[in-house]
């Protein structure tokens, strides 16, 4: 009776045995969605936050051009050049060092006008470009108006310059801005919600604007040459890096 028994359970288990598979595949696929499903259905809040630092740069930079014009090259040559030794002078008894005052391109080139038997050279442009630097300590305008006074055509600046440590301490500190914004920004969110701020599952790469200084002093070539004191512009020197970083949170 026994072997009859057991023998039909073999013949049916033969008989039925890719159908049994088919069921312990399911049973597997099942288990296994039903492990993920509380952490791909975990609810969850997403906010950007936002930090910003004011940062000061170590040193500012003047960009300006000196020119002469005489009816010889040497002549534009050597009175620019005398016009360069006079600011640089002067530049260093505000403070400035040798070091401080760069000279950067040097150009003497002849000027034309037109004649009936042609164009003809009427005289020569002597142009040097000078790079002053200086402490944020030395007053600009006073840095500005001696270029202006001594023959600067034009003058841009003055442009921020910030060391490399300078620039990743403000930005380490914006960021920890922008992330302690995001959360109290979340925080707010949930709090009539019924929901508790769980711990941060994902933070994205920061998004930073690096410092641009505002309101800088550009002098046009005819305030440079009206030979009367500057109305320039002259810059705050205040600058910041914002930083933006998105969170996401948990809900519990």
């Amino acid at each position: 009776m026994n072997k009859q028994i057991f023998g039909s359970l073999e013949h049916l288990f033969h008989k039925n045995s890719w159908r049994i598979a088919t069921v312990f595949i399911v049973v597997a696929i099942l288990s296994t969605a039903i492990f993920l499903l509380p952490r791909s259905a975990a609810k969850t809040i997403q906010l950007t936050g936002e930090g910003k630092v004011t940062i000061m740069p170590d040193t500012l930079r003047y960009s300006a051009i000196v020119e002469s014009k005489k009816l010889t090259a040497d002549e534009a040559s050597k009175a620019t050049s005398d016009q360069v030794a006079l600011i640089a002078k002067l530049l260093m008894a505000k403070g400035l060092s040798a070091d401080d005052i760069k000279m950067q391109t040097v150009i003497v080139a002849p000027e034309y006008q037109s004649t009936p038997a042609g164009a003809k050279v009427s005289n020569y442009s002597g142009q040097e470009t000078l790079a002053v630097t200086f402490d944020n300590s030395i007053k600009q305008g006073e840095i500005a108006q001696i270029l202006i006074d001594n023959g600067a055509s034009s003058l841009i600046g003055p442009t921020p310059i910030y060391s490399a440590d300078q620039v990743s301490s403000a930005r380490k500190a914006a960021e920890a801005k922008a992330i302690a914004d995001a959360k109290s920004r979340a925080a707010a969110v949930v709090k009539e919600s019924g929901y508790k701020l769980g711990e941060a599952i994902k933070i994205s790469e920061p998004e930073i604007a690096m410092p641009t200084q505002v309101g800088a002093a550009e002098i046009t070539e005819g305030q440079a040459s009206s030979g009367s004191s500057t109305s320039q512009r002259i810059a705050t020197n205040e600058n910041e890096i914002t930083v933006q970083i998105t969170v996401i949170y948990l809900l519990k």
